[in-house]
C-alpha cells in the first residue's frame, strides 16, 4: 500500500512549550469513534498501535491512507481510552499523496509568482473559480485571502475530478487585486489545557517563563508555589552577572546585589556560588548578608594592582579612632568564604587589609583570610548613642583562619563585648622581622576569646608578640587558647583586667620571655602552662624566661593574680624594679636552672615556687621563708631574709643544738622585714632553726 505521513506538525508540545512526552494520538475514522488504521513506515505494512504513544520528544512516525478520510485525537498520557480530557479533536482531515506532509503550498497564478492575478487569471465581479496545481483533499485544507483579507471556510469549496476547482460562493468582488491560496494537510496544534500536561522536557533555549511552572515540595501540608518564587528564596550573585571564574572583574555585579538585597524588607540574603570571584574592593553596608559555599569552596581574590582593603566596611576610613562615627555597618552577616589579598609577598598588591571594617553587632563565621598586605583583620567599634540610642551589642567572630599578613594578622580595636571563638593566626608580620603581632588588642577591645592561637611556621619571620594586649583592652582568654612562637615574648600583657584561664599555653617563644608584664599592668589574672622555647631553624632549642616583669622605666605591674605551670624555662620568673608590689605569683613545674627567679621582688609580691631544676627540688614562699644560724655564747647573730619582707614577720625560732635543755632561753633582739637578730645569753654555741612568716 502506498501511504503519506499524518498532516500534523511533527513534535507535539503541552501548554508549557514541554514536548508532550508520552502524549496519546487517537485515529478515528472522519466522524465517527471508529478507530482507524495508521502506519509506522511508508510500505503500509505495520500498523501503529491505537492510541499512538508520543515518544520522549513529543514525536511518532503516523502514516495514513491517502484514500481515507480521519479524525485525530490528541491526549495527555494519563487520558483514558477512548480519551476524556483531549487537548484536541481535529475532524475529517484527508492526507492526498501529492501534498507534502506539513507543507504549505503556495498557488501560483499564470505569471509564476504566488496568487492569482486581476484581469490576468481573473476577471473581478465576474469570476467564480480558479483552477488548482494540485489535489488538497478538502475545503478545510485551503486558505485563502482576497489581497490581505482572509475569507472564511465557508465562502468557497473545491470540486473536479481531483478536487482542481476551487469555487467561491459568489464572484470575486471588484477591487481585489490578487487571490491568494495556501494548500496543505498540516494542522493548527492548540494549547493544552491549564493543569493537563503531566510529563515532559524542555528543549535547549526554550525560554519557559518560570512562572508560569508550579513547584510543590510533596511533603504534607506543602503548598505548590511557582518556580519562580521558588528559585527567589536564594538570590545568586550570579543572578546579577557574576562569573566567579577567577578571571572576570565581579566587582560591580557583586556591590548590585548587596544594592538589591538590603533594599528588601526584610533585607535578603545573597548567596555565592562555589567559585573565584575576583574584586577590586567590596562594600559592606547596613544590613549585608552574604553567604558562601565555604571557606574552601567560595574565594574573593583582590586584583592585582588594587592596593585598597578587600573587604570594606562603608565610611571606615572616616571612622577609624572617631569619638563620633556615622553611618557605619552594622547587623551584618558573612559566612563561608576566602578572602584573598593577593599580595605575594609583595609581587601582587603592596597594600590593603583582607578585612577592614568599623561596625557592629556582626558575625563572621567560617572565614579564611590570606595573602593581604596589611592586617588580615581589622576591626574597631565604639560604644556610643550614635547606633540609635542602644550602646551596647554583641558581635561573633568564629572558625577564622588567617594566614600570611604583612602586618598584624587581626588589628581588633572592637566592637566591644565581642565573642570570639577558634580563631588560629599563622604568619603574621612577614613584612619584616619582630614588628608585629598575631593578635593586637586595641583600647576599644573587650571580649571572650575561646580557642585562639597565634603562630608562626618554622622558617618564616618572628611575630613581635604572638598576642599583644594593648593599653585599655580588656579580655577572657579560655578554651585550651595558644600563645606561641613569637621574638620579644609570646604574650606582650600592657594592660589591665585580663583573665587567661588554666587551659591556657605559653610555650615555643624564639627569643624573649614566655610572658612579659608591661605598660600598666594591673589586676590581671594569669594562669595556663608556660612550655619550652622554639628551635629557629639551623639552631638550638631556645630556653625562655617564663614571666618577665618590666625592663621599662615607668611602668607600674601590680595587683595581679598569676598561677602559673612551668617546664623547660630558664628562670621560672624575672622580677625588675618595675615590680610595683602586690603580685601574687605561684610557679610550679620544673626549670633549667638551681633557682626559679632572678632578681628581687617587690616586698609586697608574693611568689610561690615547687619546682625542680638544676639543683635540689625546693619550695620558696618569700611570705613564708626559712634560715639557719649558730650563735656563739653570749653573742648575738643575724639572719638576712633573701626576699624581704613587706614587714617585720612574725619569727620563730627552733634550736637545734646542743640537745641538752638550754638553761638560757635565745632572745630576738631586733626584728626588721629584711632581718632579724638573735641574743645567746647562754655558756654554749647554739644552731637554731628561724623560721619567719608574713600574714599567716
Amino acid at each position: 500500500m502506498t501511504t503519506t505521513l499524518m498532516p500534523l506538525v511533527k513534535q507535539q508540545f503541552n501548554q508549557n512549550g514541554i514536548p508532550l512526552a508520552g502524549g496519546k494520538l487517537f485515529v478515528y475514522l472522519a466522524g465517527t469513534t471508529t478507530k482507524a488504521t495508521s502506519y509506522t513506515d511508508s510500505t503500509g505494512q505495520t500498523p501503529n498501535t491505537n492510541p499512538v504513544i508520543l515518544d520522549s520528544n513529543g514525536q511518532a512516525s503516523v502514516w495514513l491512507n491517502p484514500t481515507v478520510y480521519y479524525k485525530f485525537i490528541l491526549s495527555p498520557s494519563t487520558d483514558t481510552d477512548p480519551p476524556t480530557n483531549p487537548f484536541w479533536t481535529v475532524d475529517n482531515v484527508a492526507a492526498p499523496a501529492p501534498v507534502a506532509v506539513g507543507n504549505m503550498t503556495d498557488e501560483k497564478g499564470s505569471g509564476g509568482t504566488p496568487g492569482f492575478a486581476a484581469n490576468v487569471d481573473f476577471t473581478p465581479g465576474t469570476t467564480t473559480t480558479l483552477t488548482l496545481s494540485q489535489n488538497y483533499g478538502s475545503a478545510s485544507n485551503i486558505w485563502v485571502s482576497f489581497d490581505a483579507a482572509e475569507q472564511g471556510a465557508d465562502s468557497f469549496s473545491i470540486g473536479g475530478t481531483n478536487n482542481e476547482t476551487l469555487t467561491f460562493n459568489a464572484p470575486i468582488p471588484v477591487g481585489v487585486n490578487k487571490v491568494f491560496v495556501k494548500g496543505g494537510t498540516a494542522l493548527t496544534i492548540g494549547t493544552p489545557g491549564n493543569g493537563t500536561v503531566t510529563d515532559a522536557t524542555v528543549a535547549p533555549g526554550a525560554a519557559i517563563n518560570s512562572s508560569k511552572i508550579a513547584f510543590l515540595q510533596g511533603s504534607v501540608g506543602s503548598v505548590s508555589r511557582t518556580l519562580q518564587n521558588k528559585l527567589q528564596d536564594f538570590v545568586s550573585v550570579k543572578d546579577f552577572g557574576a562569573k566567579g571564574d577567577g578571571s572576570t572583574d565581579d566587582t560591580a555585579a557583586i556591590q548590585a546585589a548587596d544594592t538589591w538585597a538590603i533594599a528588601q524588607t526584610p533585607p535578603a540574603q545573597i548567596y555565592f556560588p562555589p567559585g573565584i570571584y575576583m574584586a577590586s574592593q567590596l562594600v559592606v553596608n547596613i544590613n549585608s548578608n552574604w553567604i558562601g559555599a565555604g571557606r574552601n569552596s567560595t574565594t574573593i581574590r583582590q586584583i592585582i594592582g588594587s592596593n585598597k582593603d578587600l573587604i570594606y566596611g562603608a565610611n571606615s576610613n572616616l571612622n577609624w579612632g572617631s569619638g563620633t562615627p556615622a553611618n557605619f555597618p552594622y547587623n551584618f552577616t558573612i559566612t563561608g568564604f576566602s578572602f584573598d589579598g593577593n599580595w605575594n609577598s609583595g609581587t601582587g598588591n603592596t597594600t590593603g587589609n583582607g578585612y577592614s571594617v568599623w561596625g557592629d553587632r556582626c558575625t563572621l563565621r567560617d572565614i579564611f583570610v590570606k595573602n593581604c598586605a596589611g592586617y588580615g583583620m581589622r576591626t574597631e567599634y565604639l560604644d556610643s548613642l550614635v547606633d540609635y540610642n542602644q550602646s551596647w551589642f554583641e558581635s561573633t567572630f568564629d572558625d577564622i583562619r588567617i594566614d600570611t599578613t604583612g602586618l598584624d594578622g587581626w588589628f581588633n580595636n572592637g566592637p566591644h563585648d565581642q565573642q570570639t571563638l577558634n580563631v588560629t593566626i599563622l604568619d603574621a608580620g612577614q613584612a619584616a622581622n619582630n614588628s608585629y603581632a598575631g593578635f593586637n588588642f586595641g583600647p576599644r577591645f573587650a571580649g571572650r576569646l575561646v580557642s585562639c592561637h597565634a603562630s608562626s611556621r618554622q622558617n618564616s619571620l618572628r611575630m613581635r608578640y604572638s598576642w599583644y594586649c594593648g593599653p585599655g583592652s580588656v579580655g577572657e582568654v579560655t578554651g585550651g587558647s595558644q600563645i606561641e612562637g613569637a621574638y620579644t615574648a609570646n604574650l606582650g600583657l600592657f594592660s589591665s583586667e585580663w583573665i587567661f584561664d588554666p587551659s591556657t599555653r605559653y610555650y615555643a617563644s624564639f627569643n624573649g620571655p614566655n610572658i612579659y608584664l608591661g605598660g600598666q599592668c594591673n589586676s590581671n589574672q594569669i594562669a595556663g602552662f608556660l612550655g619550652a622555647g622554639g628551635t629557629p631553624n639551623g639552631g638550638s632549642q631556645v630556653v625562655p624566661v617564663g614571666l618577665q616583669f618590666s625592663t621599662t622605666t615607668g611602668d607600674v605591674v601590680s595587683g595581679n593574680f598569676i598561677n602559673l605551670t612551668v617546664g623547660g624555662s630558664s628562670y621560672a620568673a624575672s622580677f625588675t624594679a618595675q615590680d610595683s608590689g602586690s603580685n601574687d605569683v605561684q610557679l610550679n613545674g620544673y626549670t633549667s636552672t638551681g633557682d626559679g627567679i632572678a632578681g628581687t621582688p617587690n616586698p609586697t609580691t608574693r611568689v610561690r615556687l615547687n619546682y625542680a631544676g638544676g639543683g635540689p627540688t625546693r619550695y620558696l614562699d618569700t611570705f613564708n621563708q626559712l634560715g639557719q644560724i649558730n650563735i656563739g655564747a653570749n653573742a648575738s647573730a643575724t639572719v638576712t631574709w633573701p626576699y624581704p619582707f613587706p614587714a617585720p614577720p612574725i619569727v620563730q625560732v627552733t634550736p637545734a643544738s646542743p640537745s641538752s635543755v638550754m638553761s638560757n632561753p635565745l632572745w630576738i633582739t631586733n626584728n626588721t622585714a629584711g632581718a632579724v637578730t638573735i641574743f645567746n645569753q647562754g655558756s654554749l654555741t647554739v644552731t637554731a632553726y628561724v623560721k619567719a612568716e608574713y600574714g599567716i
